[in-house]
């Protein structure tokens, strides 16, 4: 009689590790059975999206214990579909809200999609030719000023390029305005902006929302983002 393949086995173990009806000895065995077949994925996930972590023991047993307790409390449908598939976008989730929660700047967008690098990234950057190009090209006016300013990106972008910009915005300078040039977190930069331009914090959180991921197009934000 052929063994069960490893779909078909991790099935059988999760619904002995759920279910109340099951021996304690076969609910431990379930119990590590799943557990190292989450430790793989979790390798796996953390391999593919964030390369930089890889072997990040104390990560990987974050994302393992976070997935099990998931998977205790009965979060898992079996009749949604196979557990790897659900416990793989667990863990996705699970290691993207990590990366967020430890940097709360507003370079965190980077790392939304792709958290490679832990650090911030945009203090890494330099912006090229064919990134201004780009840039030149967001329209409107207004919302790329806002996009560069709460990213913190102004400093890279040539003095006479910003000044023609604001002019055709109508937006008057210095912009960004004092107290939102330096170091920050989005909100606070946000709260500074909106004051300066005489409108609502949410307006300009709406179009950072909505816009940010023009900087994920860049050419250096990519290469810095995903390494050589």
């Amino acid at each position: 009689m052929s063994r069960p393949g490893p779909t078909v086995q991790i099935q059988v173990c999760v619904s002995q590790l759920t279910s109340p009806d099951t021996p304690k000895d076969v609910r431990e065995a379930a119990a590590q059975h799943v557990r190292d077949f989450l430790q793989k994925l979790a390798e796996k996930v953390v391999a593919k999206v964030a390369p930089q972590r890889r072997g990040d023991t104390d990560l990987t047993d974050e994302l393992v214990q976070h997935t099990l307790e998931r998977t205790l409390e009965g979060k898992y449908a079996p009749d949604r579909g196979p557990y790897g598939a659900w416990a793989r976008t667990v863990i996705r989730n699970h290691l993207i809200s990590h990366f967020r929660r430890r940097e709360h700047r507003a370079d965190d967008v980077l790392l939304a999609q792709v958290p490679a690098r832990p650090e911030p990234l945009l203090s890494m950057l330099t912006l090229g030719p064919t990134d201004l190009q780009r840039i030149a090209q967001w329209h409107p006016p207004m919302h790329r000023l806002v996009v560069l300013a709460i990213a913190g990106l102004h400093r890279e972008i040539p003095t006479t390029d910003w000044k023609q910009w604001c002019q055709q915005a109508n937006v008057s300078l210095p912009f960004p305005p004092p107290g939102a040039d330096g170091p920050g977190y989005e909100r606070g930069r946000i709260d500074i902006l909106a004051r300066h331009l005489g409108c609502k914090p949410n307006t300009l959180h709406q179009i950072w929302r909505r816009k940010k991921r023009w900087l994920q197009d860049l050419p250096s934000i990519r290469r810095l983002r995903d390494g050589p």
